[in-house]
């Protein structure tokens, strides 16, 4: 099992709208091919003045995450849109090695 994580920072001017959009389509992910589990949220502990966001997907392999996910329509059209309006930080790991 692969975990993608992804911290968000919005950039001004995020507006209402934008936070509403981005929300919603993270969370929609989880209909897209190849992705198990997907979850959006503010974050509450930890550096929340750094990244105000965070998301986890999981996905069953590197492959579903760099061959099914990543150049899926969607996820091609909502990547550059966030990237123009969030510093981002993100971590990939799998869950079963150590």
């Amino acid at each position: 099992m692969l975990t993608h994580i992804v911290l968000f920072d919005p950039q001004p001017p995020f507006e209402p709208d934008e936070l509403e959009r981005f929300m919603t389509e993270m969370a929609a992910f989880v209909e897209l091919p190849g992705v198990l589990e997907s979850r959006v949220g503010k974050v509450v502990r930890g550096r929340p003045e750094e990244f105000a966001y965070a998301a986890v997907m999981r996905f069953a392999d590197m492959h579903d995450l760099e061959e099914v996910y990543i150049p899926h329509p969607i996820h091609m059209a909502f990547a550059p849109w966030i990237r123009e309006r969030t510093r981002m930080h993100v971590f990939d790991f799998f869950e079963d090695e150590a």
